[in-house]
Formats: C-alpha cells, sequence, structure tokens
C-alpha cells in the first residue's frame, strides 16, 4: 500500500517503474484506489448471504416435491386394486385423479 497526495492512478506508472527497478520478479496486484477496493468487496458478504439463502431455498424446495411426490406414489400403491375396480366400473381418468387428490389430503 502506498499513500499519496495525488490521484493513485497517476502515480501507478512511476511506482511500478520503482519497484521493478529494485526487484523485477516482484508482482503488482490490485493495483487503484483504496475506495475502489472496499466498495468492491463491501458487498461481497450481503452476495454471499443471498446465494446461500438461494441455494438453501433450492434444496428445500427440491426436498418438498420428492415428499408431495413420494406421499402420491404410496398413496396410489395402496389403492392400486381400488382403481382398478373402479375402472373396471366404468370411471374415467378424471375420477380417478379426483380421488387420488381426495385421499392424498386426508
Amino acid at each position: 500500500m502506498v499513500r499519496t497526495s495525488r490521484d493513485p492512478l497517476l502515480t501507478l506508472n512511476a511506482l511500478r517503474q520503482a519497484i521493478w527497478a529494485v526487484d523485477r520478479n516482484v508482482s503488482l496486484t490490485l493495483t487503484g484506489r483504496l475506495e475502489d477496493y472496499i466498495r468492491t468487496f463491501s458487498y461481497a458478504e450481503p452476495r454471499f448471504t443471498l446465494l446461500l439463502l438461494a441455494v438453501f431455498a433450492g434444496v428445500g424446495l427440491v426436498l418438498v416435491a420428492i415428499g408431495v411426490y413420494s406421499v402420491i406414489a404410496y398413496t396410489v400403491s395402496r389403492q392400486t386394486h381400488e382403481i382398478g375396480i373402479r375402472m373396471a366400473l366404468g370411471a374415467g381418468r378424471g375420477d380417478v385423479f379426483a380421488m387420488v387428490l381426495r385421499m392424498v389430503r386426508r
């Protein structure tokens, strides 16, 4: 870090040449003003928090979808004999679907 009285971006080339005159293997990284650096990384925590919240919300949504599917599949597997009899007696797809939804809501 270097403190200047002028704009740091104007003194960057002179500073780079002075450092390389001492040691050519030194690399300069994150060159710029301190205000820009702070502004860039001050939003990192809220952004990370939002990303973490989105990941957990997505995982929760997937778990809920799997749970609903498993309850419906279990209900239908327990009622296959009844569904077969109702369809043999003339019940349509809509009637069977409504029956399955009524059983799931219980």
